[in-house]
């Protein structure tokens, strides 16, 4: 039987120190039957250089150089053009095992067919050091709509990320990444959990997420990174009215989205006392229950702090971090 062709999706944006070793991980793919979309979003170093000149070594390549958009722009633009029967995202500062399209498919193809399969991240340095040592082959499936988006909110096996996933191209018949918007996917994957009837999960760590300075999980607090509480706070009226059953795991979503931002904060020497007041208001709207549901301990007794006395938890907060700022 012949092999569908697999797009792969590459948003690039200022990224020349890592972008070769994300499209050679891409390229040396033992999965072959591609085609690798590389959008370059107006980048300004030498990115667009970099993808012209591997593109010349391999026709399975195609590069845009387009104004930019941000990335919900430069992944709606790759789905719009791409020729493939499924899809995945890569960010283009990360990397994937070489079996990492080979993995995806081979999930995504068995028990009968599934809509979405999702591997598992790896954390790598900024050298590209790996953080977990090892690897295990599992597969497992959740199949119906209300199971799938059980498993989306209360586990973390799935995950809000674009990347590590291999989609069925028709998920996105009618659904786009928001122009403008920090966190795009969490505006987006659960309307593509709710298009899913059946998820193959798989235990591989082989999606490579590299750990950098510049990166959205290590940027001190900007007012952009709100749009994770409004994103979640759009999920959550989402599940209210289509999944009653589930909305207490995403009024905890939003906590969840709500003491991430309050954690960037207390790391800053800035005030942000309004953004405090709307990070507050989460914590009164949704109350102590979503608070209680953090997957963690860490997390719900932050929560819970947080419920209690926002500001005292921020100003104890702020002085653990001069005391370890003091002691390195």
């Amino acid at each position: 039987m012949e092999r569908p062709l697999i797009s792969i999706i590459i948003p690039i944006f200022n990224v020349e120190k890592y972008l070769k070793d994300c499209i050679s991980s891409v390229v040396n793919q033992t999965y072959t039957k591609t085609e690798i979309i590389l959008i370059d979003d107006g980048s300004t170093d030498l990115s667009p250089i970099i993808c012209d000149d591997i593109a010349k070594g391999d026709k399975r390549i195609c590069v845009i150089h387009k104004k930019n958009g941000g990335l919900s722009d430069a992944r709606n633009f790759g789905i719009e053009i791409c020729k493939g029967e499924y899809i995945t995202f890569i960010d283009s500062d990360d990397m994937v095992a070489l079996n990492y399209i080979e993995t995806l498919y081979e999930a995504i193809s068995s028990d009968g067919g599934c809509d979405l399969a999702v591997v598992q991240k790896n954390y790598m340095t900024e050298s590209g050091l790996l953080k977990i040592k090892g690897n295990k082959h599992h597969i497992s499936f959740i199949n119906g709509k209300i199971k799938c988006m059980t498993e989306f909110l209360t586990k973390e096996t799935i995950g809000t990320t674009a990347w590590g996933k291999l989609y069925k191209r028709n998920l996105f018949a009618k659904i786009r990444y928001p122009y403008g918007k920090y966190h795009e996917d969490v505006y987006t994957t659960y309307k593509i959990i709710a298009q899913s009837n059946k998820i193959a999960i798989c235990d591989d760590t082989i999606y490579y997420y590299r750990l950098r300075e510049g990166s959205i999980m290590n940027q001190q607090f900007q007012a952009k990174h709100l749009d994770a509480i409004a994103g979640k706070k759009e999920q959550a009226s989402f599940i209210r009215i289509y999944y009653p059953s589930l909305i207490h795991f995403a009024e905890s979503d939003v906590i969840y989205a709500a003491n991430c931002c309050l954690s960037k904060i207390s790391k800053s020497l800035t005030i942000y006392d309004d953004y405090v007041e709307i990070i507050k208001q989460q914590y009164k709207e949704y109350g102590l229950r979503a608070a209680l549901r953090q997957h963690s301990l860490s997390g719900k007794l932050f929560a819970v702090a947080a419920f209690l006395n926002i500001h005292l938890l921020l100003k104890g907060l702020r002085c653990i971090n001069k005391i370890q700022n003091y002691v390195q």
